[in-house]
């Protein structure tokens, strides 16, 4: 017992130390910029800008956010160190959940907890190591969250359903985690709706012997009803918010391939993957996950029937979403919530193997893999950094003299301008088109004070534009700022935002 007890403090060590090692090392990246903008608005006008169909999440991430930062202020780790505690704790909320598994047995005793303990630990370092779940820790984004919640909600439900356990003040807890989730990103509903289809088999299996099963069944449809209650004011949203990601969805269409490389990517690698992907491993990968949880699924205790539904039912969700829709939506930052499942059940499988050398075995061969995912991807996730958009604004604001305005010509760039600049005085504007003024102010996360158009900045008569763009410019400033002989390239941290380019355009003429 000492020994699991260490072993477990020393997995949530490692689990921090791999998370907040080079936690500010590189620039804030556009998806966090978007995060950082929310909190730049009254919390009412936040509220309001995250139902609309400008952006598509739910709100609970950024409340907790803006709350954070109100403590901790908005630099790069303080941003960034909450996604990274709550990353942490899903460490703690896989180790919880294994140990509580022997409960849906009914069988309270201390040869089965013996019995889950090393898994526990095991399950706890996987996900410790895994470098989508470090990854997805260091961003100021609300996925951790969402892992968190379901790890611990999973965890709610088992001591709520459990046959001879104190079940109301679980069912409370479970329900409000269970919205939570809900709140915290679309994807979550997936999970809760396998919780609930779990719960629902489990409930209804004979249950001699045990009086309150009734009573358990009538906690359990309260709950639902009331989770589905507290979200049912969000669904007009959520449809909004659908049929934005339906016209601007970036993923290419679903293949069976497509869906071998996510698998692969998110259970060995991070969303950030740039070398090729062998078929041969993607495949050998997505089938070890898919036979282990199949595995769980018929094997016959619950314990691994509710692994495998958190890890199985939100999976083909996201695969019959994208097969019967235009948006593929199985993709690996979404996954992430069904990889508790996968990472869980594979450590799972390992209680059900006979021979200590089998599980000594099957133990080395997992955590031997998942510490060489985390090392061959350590240039994304370990302290590495290229200039990016924190030293391009830096060289903005050494070389910037009174009356030159900032002027960034895409959205993508305006946000970091607006967040590595300094906020007193002029703040950096968007160059728009007139006619795409009221477009660009259907999103989220921009005001009509933010944008200027070509007229208005050539009435506006500054001395000088520093104009910052992605390296391919939509738009033309006025001709007294013309185009320079020289221009300063930034290279960012991760290839799809690819550079920040500065000019400097003193105004000729008159």
């Amino acid at each position: 017992m000492r020994l699991r007890t260490a072993l477990f403090l020393a997995t949530l060590a490692a689990a921090a130390v791999l998370r907040f090692a080079g936690l500010q090392a590189k620039s804030l990246w556009h998806d966090e910029l978007l995060s950082w903008r929310l909190l730049e608005f009254p919390v009412s006008e936040m509220l309001e800008r995250t139902g609309g169909t400008g952006t598509v999440h739910p709100p609970l991430f950024f409340i907790c956010l803006r709350g954070w930062a109100a403590v901790s202020g908005d630099t790069e780790f303080a941003l960034r160190s909450l996604p990274a505690l709550l990353g942490v704790a899903t460490v703690a909320g896989v180790y919880a959940l294994v140990r509580s598994l022997p409960r849906l047995g009914g069988n309270q005793s201390a040869g089965d907890y013996d019995g889950f303990g090393g898994a526990a630990v095991l399950a706890a370092a996987l996900v410790a190591l895994n470098p989508m779940q470090i990854h997805l820790a260091q961003q100021a984004r609300g996925y951790t969250l969402g892992t968190a919640l379901v790890a611990w909600s999973s965890w709610a439900l088992v001591r709520a359903i459990e046959p001879r356990g104190r079940a109301g003040g679980y069912w409370a807890l479970y329900g409000g985690l269970a919205l939570a989730l809900c709140y915290t990103h679309h994807i979550g509903l997936f999970t809760v709706v396998s919780q609930w289809l779990f719960a629902g088999a489990y409930l209804m299996r004979p249950a001699a012997g045990v009086p309150a099963h009734g009573r358990q069944r009538a906690r359990a449809l309260f709950v639902a009803a009331a989770v589905a209650a507290g979200y049912a004011v969000w669904v007009p949203n959520l449809l909004g918010q659908a049929d934005v990601v339906a016209e601007k969805s970036w993923q290419p269409p679903s293949t069976l391939f497509g869906v071998a490389h996510e698998t692969y990517i998110t259970v060995t690698s991070t969303f950030a993957h740039q070398a090729p992907v062998d078929p041969a491993e993607a495949w050998v990968v997505t089938a070890l996950v898919g036979l282990s949880l199949a595995v769980l699924l018929v094997r016959g205790e619950w314990g691994g029937r509710l692994v495998a539904a958190i890890g199985l039912a939100p999976a083909a969700c996201l695969l019959a979403y994208g097969v019967l829709s235009s948006p593929n939506l199985y993709y690996s930052r979404y996954l992430s919530f069904a990889e508790v499942g996968w990472l869980t059940g594979l450590a799972v499988v390992w209680t059900w193997m006979p021979h200590p050398l089998a599980r000594a075995g099957w133990a080395a061969i997992l955590l031997a893999t998942s510490a060489l995912s985390c090392h061959e991807s350590w240039s994304v996730i370990g302290p590495e950094a290229r200039p990016g958009a924190r030293a391009a604004f830096a060289h903005v604001q050494q070389s910037r003299v009174p009356g030159e305005l900032v002027v960034a010509g895409d959205g993508y760039t305006f946000l970091k301008a607006s967040y590595y600049c300094p906020r007193q005085g002029e703040r950096p504007r968007l160059l728009v088109a007139p006619a795409n003024v009221s477009r660009v102010l259907r999103s989220a996360h921009f005001r009509s004070e933010d944008l200027i158009t070509p007229d208005e900045l050539a009435a506006r008569k500054p001395a000088g534009v520093w104009f910052v763009h992605r390296g391919s410019p939509p738009r033309r400033l006025p001709a007294e700022y013309p185009e320079p002989a020289v221009a300063e390239t930034f290279p960012s941290d991760y290839r799809w935002e690819r550079v920040v380019v500065v000019e400097h355009r003193p105004r000729v003429g008159e």
